[in-house]
């Protein structure tokens, strides 16, 4: 995760928390989340409805494969956390769609038919300009 200490630390969601208790879409994803990862004595998971996080999954390339790296939040109203959050994360998405070049999406055949990408998602994938000329020499993108 990326934290962004100006607008407050990371917090914690345990068992018996209101955020882990919570009888909505978001407490049965924390309460599924704690028994897939199953924290150890001293862990916890990260409340993304109080706290200034993003989700960053790195990608990374093997061979010709471009595996999908991935940010955002995962708030449920970015304006719950904070106005200051929830303008940060835009600024952060429009980063990323300024410095990159939209390869996949909605319209994926129309986008770049010339790009080899196998995704199996309906969500906007920018490629960021190395990423981008490993696809347009031959590597092709990936989830998995």
């Amino acid at each position: 995760m990326v934290v962004h200490r100006d607008l407050g630390t990371a917090m914690p969601n345990l068992p018996g928390h209101k955020a882990m208790e919570a009888a909505n879409r978001s407490g049965l994803f924390n309460r599924l989340n704690w028994e897939r990862l199953r924290p150890g004595p001293g862990e916890s998971l990260v409340d993304s409805n109080a706290s200034p996080v993003l989700l960053w999954t790195p990608g990374a390339v093997v061979g010709s494969a471009i595996y999908l790296s991935a940010i955002g939040s995962q708030a449920d109203a970015m304006g719950a956390v904070s106005p200051e959050y929830e303008t940060w994360v835009r600024r952060v998405m429009g980063w990323v769609r300024r410095r990159g070049t939209k390869v996949w999406g909605l319209e994926r055949h129309g986008i770049r038919p010339d790009l080899d990408i196998r995704l199996a998602i309906v969500s906007n994938v920018y490629a960021m300009p190395g990423a981008l000329a490993a696809l347009e020499h031959g590597g092709y993108g990936t989830a998995q």
